[in-house]
């Protein structure tokens, strides 16, 4: 909230500092905005690299929504859990190994709590890593994944929420 409230003041201070017609300035006599102001609005309004990639995977991933499920599967036809991945993380250059196991000794290894769309998260039953799917969200104690689940297919799930998943939590990987 306070983040709209912050940039509805921002564009109102944009719109008042506009002059009305009679004012109007030639074209020699260009307005600046001031840099302290330039700045506010670049962080406000622009993403950096990293959160503009970390948004554009969980939008790629979410067109597939609904795709089923294929062992072995790496096209939209049909996707297995790290073909699912390896295709959505390979739209932005990123050649990510077509097994869990092997995915899941990459990357720097994050807590839980500091999860972001994008990361990778492992599932075992054993001590034997069989899963793996993308953070999609991490808002308080609600961690939700996209994968491709050989019941559902692409599908959005709570870890938090199922007892499937979360007793199978094994790790949270970083490869951003």
């Amino acid at each position: 909230m306070n983040s709209i409230l912050l940039k509805s003041i921002v564009v109102f201070f944009l719109l008042a500092s506009i002059p009305s017609v009679s004012e109007a300035r030639t074209i020699s006599q260009q307005a600046t905005i001031p840099p302290f102001l330039l700045n506010t609005i670049n962080m406000m309004f622009n993403m950096s690299g990293k959160v503009k990639l970390r948004a554009n995977i969980i939008d790629h991933a979410s067109k597939y929504l609904g795709t089923p499920y294929r062992s072995g599967g790496t096209k939209p036809g049909g996707f297995d859990c790290s073909g699912f991945v390896r295709y959505v993380f390979a739209e932005y250059g990123y050649e990510l190994e077509h097994s869990s196991r092997a995915l899941s000794v990459k990357g720097e290894t994050i807590k839980k709590e500091d999860a972001k769309p994008g990361d990778l998260v492992f599932f075992a039953a054993g001590g034997r890593v069989h899963h793996v799917a993308i953070v999609y969200s991490n808002f308080g104690n609600d961690l939700k994944i996209i994968h491709s689940s050989n019941s559902k297919g692409v599908c959005i799930d709570s870890v938090n929420s199922s007892a499937y998943w979360s007793s199978r939590l094994y790790c949270i990987k970083r490869v951003i």
